[in-house]
């Protein structure tokens, strides 16, 4: 299905589209005004009241609301129609077409029409349903538009390779459909354009005859990247660097948008014989759930291969029950039985944010590598057939890290559990941190004690280093709190309550659905029994204080004694995470409560250490 949703602004066309870009529903078509703005620029007395009653809704819709009344589709030719008197004005009128598999699409669509209102531009948006058809459905809605300058597809992408709904266009499958995709001719202007965000989409020259194919089918000039679209902060970005002819469409996201969504928008198809890491195998052992982050160590540091990390952006939720975690599933694919070339195969689904080693890089020594970590308990499997995947990110390193010298060896049992050596982490203070190092671990500490070029240089680490933060007990509470006044280390929040100041939370604790999707939150148990030791369990703003507005608040406590916040930002958190500041050009921080999530080898354990990995793997792909 398609939900069609309205968003007609003003904003500058510019002459040439800028190269440094950064990157539940039913079954009918759905339209709804999303705010309350002028339609067209310089237009006096044309409201959206004017708009609605042209679609025949009844009354202005501004903020959240249900799910708006149905129409026919034809009303969409309606919606486009400008009054006789109007149809001079120089108006582009672009369509936005987002999957409803990109993750937090609705943070996409909110950022339409940011910009200055030099000119007129006139955007509407359609969220495609992943489990339509969505040519079918693009086409469907393109019957009743006329006069685009541009569309917009925001989806998933690979090589060759478009997905939109639950359709994957391809080479092999472009004929299926190409009666439909050139009757979307009618629906565009002469030298209209085409922009097609999925990753690496032009990325080999099967890509680029790809997208040659589209042109010819659509008439229009298509723009396409041949690199990963998205997270600016992990190296990604939004540039359509592929042009089959000159392209003057602006990106259509603003740059606030760009430099802060984090996903990515890369589909990948891995070759028969790749190996699968399964990360959601239950019940969670130390075998099954650490050692595979001393496998991903050794690949990369000993093999120098990258590890494709695979996370199912569409995940909202955690399911942990009594007999175990039933998380989503992240992809499927034909396992072979016994592990051997040619052998039999059977389905499988994979979750828990599994780790691929790509067919293309096996060679008997990685294959010897796998074996010896398959007898430690890491679940390994060869895949019999080719099988797609959303890719999060390529690990590609496995971070240094400082252990702040007081109690650091706290975290060190975290490495042993994982089989990850000790050659990756040093004992030490502030001042050994530099260009050889990722990332400062401080668990339990007293930063508030420390020498002041002590902080100063933990503070410049993360500033201009892009040096990464994990905290843990009350070394947390210390700095984020007010009693540290030479520096300002409110690297996730605007304060916090000091240590002893309040009591510990009341389990269960609260998950946010909306980190599900998160790599950090990769886990298959909950961890809250891990978090109850310690001086400090739980992080609480103070009265008048609040998470920043960049900081995901992961798991936390809604009814806390002390501090019972009305917003998530005021909540009581046990896990936290954001780039410090708010900021994405400086490090990543990380916050855990408890002393040691070490105690024992229980569920709750496991799962606080792999998000201590988690974020060690993160990490990775930043540097």
């Amino acid at each position: 299905m398609a939900t069609t949703l309205t968003r007609r602004v003003a904003r500058k066309s510019a002459s040439a589209r800028p190269r440094n870009l950064v990157r539940d529903t039913r079954r009918k078509l759905f339209l709804e005004a999303l705010e309350d703005r002028r339609l067209l620029a310089g237009l006096e007395g044309w409201t959206p009241e004017m708009l609605l009653d042209r679609l025949d809704i009844r009354e202005a819709v501004y903020g959240p609301q249900p799910l708006p009344t149905p129409i026919d589709t034809a009303s969409i030719a309606t919606a486009w129609a400008l009054p006789s008197s109007l149809q001079t004005l120089p108006v582009r009128r672009e369509l936005v077409v987002v999957d409803g598999g990109v993750q937090d699409y609705q943070q996409l669509l909110n950022d339409l029409g940011r910009g200055s209102a030099a000119r007129s531009l006139e955007i509407e948006a359609i969220l495609i349903d992943t489990s339509v058809d969505g040519i079918e459905a693009l086409t469907k809605v393109l019957e009743n538009v006329r006069d685009l300058d541009a569309i917009h597809i925001v989806s998933h992408g690979g090589a060759g390779m478009l997905k939109l709904g639950n359709v994957t266009l391809t080479a092999e499958n472009l004929d299926q459909y190409s009666a439909q995709i050139q009757a979307w001719r009618d629906s565009l202007r002469d030298g209209a354009d085409l922009l097609l965000y999925g990753c690496d989409l032009a990325g080999n020259e099967a890509g680029r005859q790809f997208i040659g194919s589209l042109q010819e089918l659509t008439g229009a000039d298509v723009a396409a990247s041949d690199d990963t679209t998205g997270d600016v902060a992990r190296g990604n970005n939004w540039d359509l660097e592929y042009e089959t002819g000159p392209v003057d469409t602006e990106t259509a996201f603003s740059e606030l948008l760009q430099q802060n969504w984090n996903g990515t928008l890369e589909t990948r198809t891995f070759p028969a014989g790749s190996y699968v890491v399964d990360m959601g195998v239950y019940p969670q052992t130390i075998g099954n759930a650490l050692k595979p982050y001393g496998l991903l160590y050794d690949l990369v540091t000993n093999h120098g291969i990258p590890v494709a990390w695979t996370i199912d952006s569409t995940k909202d939720d955690f399911r942990f029950s009594t007999t175990g975690a039933v998380d989503y599933v992240d992809f499927t694919a034909m396992k072979d039985t016994d592990n051997v070339p040619g052998g039999a195969s059977v389905s499988k689904d994979y979750s828990g944010g599994p780790f691929v080693i790509s067919g293309y890089f096996m060679t008997p020594a990685i294959l010897t590598t796998i074996n010896n970590w398959r007898a430690q308990g890491v679940v390994v499997d060869l895949i019999a057939d080719s099988f797609t995947a959303e890719v999060y990110g390529d690990v590609t390193s496995f971070p240094r890290a400082v252990l702040d010298q007081q109690n650091g060896s706290i975290v060190t049992g975290y490495y042993a559990n994982a089989g990850v050596p000790a050659t990756s982490y040093v004992l030490g203070s502030p001042p050994n941190l530099n260009s050889c190092y990722d990332l400062y671990v401080i668990p339990h500490a007293d930063p508030q004690s420390w020498d002041p070029s002590w902080r100063a240089a933990l503070v410049n680490f993360i500033d201009n280093n892009q040096g990464g933060l994990w905290g843990a007990c009350h070394s947390v509470s210390a700095y984020e709190n007010d009693l540290i006044t030479d520096q300002d280390m409110h690297f996730l929040s605007t304060g916090l309550l000091e240590w002893g100041d309040h009591d510990a939370g009341t389990l269960p604790y609260s998950y946010n659905p909306d980190a599900a999707n998160d790599p950090i939150m990769q886990i298959m148990d909950n961890l809250d029994l891990a978090t109850t030791n310690g001086s400090e369990q739980i992080y609480i703003p103070t009265a008048t204080t609040a998470w920043r507005p960049t900081t995901t608040v992961a798991v936390y406590d809604p009814d806390h004694p002390d501090h019972e916040g009305t917003t998530l930002a005021e909540q009581a958190a046990l896990v936290a995470y954001g780039y410090a500041y708010g900021d994405p050009t400086n490090g990543f921080i990380m916050y855990e409560a408890g002393h040691s999530h070490a105690k024992s080898s229980g569920a709750a354990n496991i799962a606080a250490q792999r998000a201590y990995f988690n974020f060690i793997a993160f990490q990775g792909i930043l540097h």
